[in-house]
């Protein structure tokens, strides 16, 4: 008998169970190596047959063992749907990259904010349209300053590179006077420290599309560090 179609959808598994017998005389301990297949006609058939087949055959490596057959429900379009997760929404919301030399992770100045959304200081909220985290680019972004919460909205090609700019523009230690307004502010009224959440993502890396949703977002919001 062939059987070599069959074998992807037969898996054998041996294990050990220790059973006791019914009766005051059953002290001993069965093996029991189990035949595992995919409920199917065809192949509870071919399952029965490599059953009767090895009992006849006497092989060294079943000897002291039982072997029985058993058989796995076979997959449904919904068990499949369900594991593939095919109908669920990615994820949104601003998370951090964890990576050991991130300047703007917990572990360098810690200036990302996570979650799906924040409020700002005029009650408005911003919610984040997709996944987002350090190394994401073509951004729309919401600078506020940790001490009084005025707030600054930008664009960027990539986020990092950015916020080291605005790092660099806003350290006290630097003598000379940052070009923007949230810099200046920040340099002041918060030693140079500045939290910020990236919160749109934008479908091109035009600059010119980038500061179009830049100045939309800009009077939706209405930060004043302008």
């Amino acid at each position: 008998m062939k059987l070599s179609g069959c074998v992807h959808d037969v898996q054998l598994m041996k294990s050990i169970e220790f059973r006791k017998g019914a009766s005051k005389n059953a002290k001993e301990q069965t093996n029991i190596t189990t035949l595992v297949t995919t409920h199917h006609p065809v192949l509870d058939k071919i399952g029965a047959e490599i059953i009767t087949i090895s009992a006849r055959a006497g092989l060294d490596c079943l000897k002291g063992t039982k072997l029985v057959h058993a058989k796995r429900q076979p997959p449904n379009l919904k068990r499949l749907l369900t594991r593939t997760n095919i109908f669920t929404k990615p994820k949104k919301g601003v998370i951090m990259c964890n990576k050991p030399r991130c300047g703007l992770c917990i572990h360098g100045h810690n200036n990302l904010l996570e979650g799906e959304s924040i409020k700002l200081k005029n009650g408005k909220v911003i919610t984040a349209n997709k996944l987002i985290n350090c190394d994401s680019t073509n951004l729309v972004y919401c600078i506020i300053c940790p001490k009084c919460s005025e707030f600054y909205v930008g664009e960027c090609k990539t986020l990092r590179a950015r916020m080291n700019l605005h790092r660099n523009h806003s350290n006290p230690g630097n003598i000379t006077t940052p070009p923007l307004k949230v810099n200046q502010h920040l340099k002041t009224c918060a030693d140079g420290h500045f939290l910020v959440f990236p919160f749109h993502v934008v479908h091109t890396n035009h600059q010119i599309t980038r500061e179009a949703y830049e100045k939309h977002f800009q009077k939706v919001l209405q930060p004043t560090l302008h």
